[in-house]
């Protein structure tokens, strides 16, 4: 992994149609281009389509920076809560495997790292970061940092999520980038950065922000 790293935590809701949310998403790509990773909250497209993908990997190859999000992504018959990694020479996926039983995604079938130019990175997406054997089996294959894009309800202990999630980047010795979605009486945002001690090294509220 590098030895520094600069991450931005975009905690940010999707707009009404993926066109905007694309636009919006690319601003702040703009706006953040000092940083090395970028990361979007789960779901934040409606569809990911093949356009989406091509534009967001032309600004990434242009400006040298990786860029994380999720949406939700069709395959025949099937429907995935979907997890895309870009950057400049480099397109990873990751299918959530844990679908919560509220939802109606197909299961992913497959828990993996990703070599990237950043060091070895695992994606989880909200509900698969919730069992212990996720973390821990991204770690024993190598994982240095563990992402986890979310869209977790407000009703949801938020102390609780937070807790988990310090525990686990001190128990697996990796740093931990969370991003949630902040919508008012919906999802509760409190994005966090955690370093393998533990330890919120920077973190949100519950309102839109970029930490």
């Amino acid at each position: 992994m590098k030895k520094l790293i600069k991450v931005a935590c975009a905690q940010v809701s999707p707009e009404r149609s993926d066109e905007k949310s694309l636009d919006k998403l690319l601003s702040i790509l703009d706006k953040n281009s000092d940083c090395d990773l970028i990361v979007f909250p789960e779901l934040f497209f409606k569809q990911i389509k093949k356009e989406i993908i091509k534009k967001i990997t032309h600004f990434v190859s242009q400006n040298r920076i990786a860029v994380i999000f999720g949406g939700i992504e069709r395959e025949g018959e099937k429907q995935y809560d979907s997890a895309y990694y870009i950057e400049f020479d480099r397109i990873f996926q990751y299918r959530k495997t844990h679908v919560h039983w509220t939802e109606r995604f197909d299961l992913g079938n497959k828990i993996e790292v990703f070599d990237t130019s950043l060091g070895k990175i695992g994606i989880l997406i909200c509900f698969d970061s919730t069992f212990v054997e996720t973390n821990r089996v991204l770690a024993l294959l190598g994982a240095e940092i563990i992402v986890i894009i979310a869209a977790s309800p407000a009703y949801f202990d938020v102390k609780i999520s937070l807790i988990r999630i310090q525990a686990n980047a001190c128990e697996n010795q990796v740093f931990i980038i969370y991003v949630n979605k902040p919508i008012k009486d919906k999802c509760s945002g409190n994005s966090m950065i955690v370093n393998p001690k533990g330890r919120a090294i920077s973190s949100a509220g519950s309102v839109e922000t970029i930490i």
